[in-house]
């Protein structure tokens, strides 16, 4: 069988391309509301949203614990809607008492631990937020 040759071409043209780099935006600090254990070594942790903006965003985000050795399971992005004026300020406030949407994430933990006995675990969440979409 004879093998199969492709020939070379030659194109002329241009191709233009522009790129908007936007500064970094400032997000409010997540506050945890709750933590449950679930049967089957996962815990369910409620966090206030990561992002509160003018513009909508999409919200990328992984997590990690001690007790999975810190390995990051990625979760499913979200869609952050705008919030218009008076939104944005009660979300962006200090205070507790503040009307947040709830985030919530599936943190795996060891389902052979010894249930009886406390033990610490630290979380990590990492987010990806991009503006604008």
């Amino acid at each position: 069988m004879t093998p199969v040759h492709a020939l070379a071409q030659s194109v002329g043209g241009s191709l233009s391309v522009s790129a908007t780099i936007l500064p970094p935006i400032t997000t409010p600090a997540v506050k945890p509301l709750s933590f449950r254990v679930e049967r089957g070594g996962v815990a369910r942790l409620e966090t206030t949203s990561p992002f509160a903006g003018a513009v909508s965003a999409i919200v990328m985000s992984t997590v990690s614990s001690s007790a999975n050795g810190f390995t990051p399971v990625a979760q499913r992005p979200a869609l952050a809607r705008a919030t218009r004026g008076t939104e944005l300020l009660e979300a962006t406030a200090v205070s507790a008492d503040s009307v947040t949407s709830r985030w919530r994430y599936d943190v795996p933990l060891d389902p052979t631990a010894d249930r009886s006995a406390p033990r610490d675990v630290m979380v990590r969440i990492t987010y990806l937020i991009v503006p604008g979409t």
